[in-house]
């Protein structure tokens, strides 16, 4: 039986997807795992061509591909002896109901030991998974989730966030441990033990035991927001957060969301957008006596921030992200 489900979200980034599960299918230990692409109800030709993918590479016996539908049953479907299996969301849920779309295919599976939530703007190390394993079969440690090192794709030398990310809730910004660093880096710091706030969502490795006792993704967050809300509810099992130094991952970065980073320097409307909205939703359910200064100065940041960068059109998000989270609407 194998060990890990790998659960890879898509939508619309077809190109990126398939680059990704090339770089998954060329790793160690690679029948350790099940692979599990979700395409969250893509508008391009996504679903044709990663179809067209897996039958290139796969015999049809070995591959499964299923549209999701209201009355569909999880449990009479069969993982037997299958290499990759795509399923097809009727409805874009956002990425934590494309993730808890994978993750219930899992554990209606029943067998995994653990799940391996990945970006589709991601490309894996060789070793990146034998690594995990490693970490988590010499480890006396419980972890609720596991972080990887997590490198920039364009310069690839370079340090985007290694395992995990600390949270300021009065400003609402995160800063990704080493980010910005050198590689070399990464070995003065494995001796330490960071204490993150959550683990970076581009590449999380969970015990099947976290999901059982912690439940799924929250899927009130359409974007962003989704991991720091998963770990402070790991918080109360007193499940450790985990990096695996050894374990490294290449990522793009807001691709489909159009965030920002080293290769997308504009953000995009939809990225502000839910940037905001999630972030007054993740306040008033965690931090309900500072939610009415964070609501504020959150607004005055972000406000001068658009200002100094000439950013116009971003305000239409923000005021509309803050019209919708008042009259609840999303």
């Amino acid at each position: 039986m194998k060990r890990v489900c790998l659960v890879i979200p898509n939508w619309n980034g077809w190109k990126d997807t398939m680059e990704c599960l090339d770089s998954i299918y060329c790793m160690e230990k690679k029948d350790e795992l099940n692979v599990i692409v979700v395409d969250n109800c893509s508008t391009d030709e996504s679903v044709e061509k990663l179809q067209k993918w897996a039958l290139d590479r796969f015999s049809p016996e070995e591959t499964l591909f299923v549209k999701m539908s209201d009355n569909i049953n999880i449990t009479n479907i069969s993982f037997e002896n299958k290499q990759f299996i795509l399923v097809e969301n009727i409805e874009n849920s956002g990425f934590a109901g494309a993730v808890n779309c994978g993750l219930k295919f899992g554990l209606a599976y029943g067998n995994y030991e653990y799940f391996w939530v990945l970006n589709n703007d991601t490309i894996v190390d060789r070793k990146a998974l034998s690594a995990l394993l490693e970490f988590v079969d010499h480890s006396n440690e419980e972890f609720g989730v596991i972080g990887t090192t997590i490198m920039e794709f364009d310069e690839k030398e370079t340090i985007q966030c290694a395992g995990g990310c600390y949270y300021n809730k009065i400003l609402t910004l995160n800063v990704p441990y080493l980010k910005g660093k050198h590689l070399s880096e990464i070995k003065k710091n494995t001796n330490k033990t960071p204490r993150f706030d959550y683990i970076h969502g581009a590449s999380m490795f969970i015990p099947t035991n976290t999901l059982k006792n912690v439940g799924l993704f929250n899927e009130d967050y359409f974007l962003y927001y989704e991991e720091l809300d998963f770990t402070q509810r790991i918080s109360k099992y007193n499940f450790m957060l985990g990096w695996c130094a050894d374990s490294i991952i290449y990522h793009k970065g807001g691709s489909s969301a159009g965030s920002k980073s080293l290769s997308n320097q504009k953000k995009s409307i939809l990225s502000e957008y839910y940037s905001n909205l999630s972030a007054l939703k993740y306040t008033i359910r965690f931090h309900k006596f500072i939610f009415p200064i964070v609501f504020v100065l959150r607004f005055i940041l972000k406000s001068a921030l658009l200002i100094k960068n000439r950013e116009w059109k971003l305000f239409i998000p923000l005021f509309n992200s803050y019209f919708d989270f008042c009259l609840n609407r999303k």
